[in-house]
């Protein structure tokens, strides 16, 4: 079913095209009706496009272990500053288990004697600094 014609022949209209677009470009200038598509496309998508990013930044809470062994590194890093600079160590707790090498070997010994998810595994840097490598 057509729609009705806004405009009979004969009758002056505005008219809108490309200029370097190609000859069938042209369009009868409608006013604010020339954005009705756009606005509703806008309208329909937002809300999923606010979703996805919405829960593509959502992180779960910090663990326990996380937060007691961070609490522990934190009371003690100017003495782990200086004392394992340049080392990987295990936290779980408030204790060090294990101080390595590389974040690869303490990842796969501390997983052989401690559950997933009850330690941490931090890289200390010179002057007490750290990277997290695990948790």
């Amino acid at each position: 079913m057509a729609s009705p014609q806004s405009y009979g022949v004969g009758d002056q209209v505005q008219v809108r095209y490309r200029a370097n677009g190609p000859a069938d470009s042209a369009a009868v200038d409608r006013g604010l009706w020339n954005w009705t598509y756009a606005v509703i496309l806008g309208v329909i998508g937002l809300p999923p496009v606010w979703l996805i990013r919405k829960l593509s930044s959502w992180k779960p809470p910090p663990s326990p272990a996380y937060e007691i062994g961070m609490e522990f590194f934190e009371a003690h890093q100017a003495e782990f500053g200086s004392r394992y600079s340049g080392k990987v160590i295990a936290i779980k707790g408030r204790a060090v288990i294990g101080v390595y090498e590389d974040s690869e070997t303490a990842i796969k010994e501390t997983q052989q004697q401690h559950s997933p998810g009850t330690f941490i595994v931090l890289k200390v840097e010179p002057g007490g600094t750290y990277k997290l490598i695990r948790t």
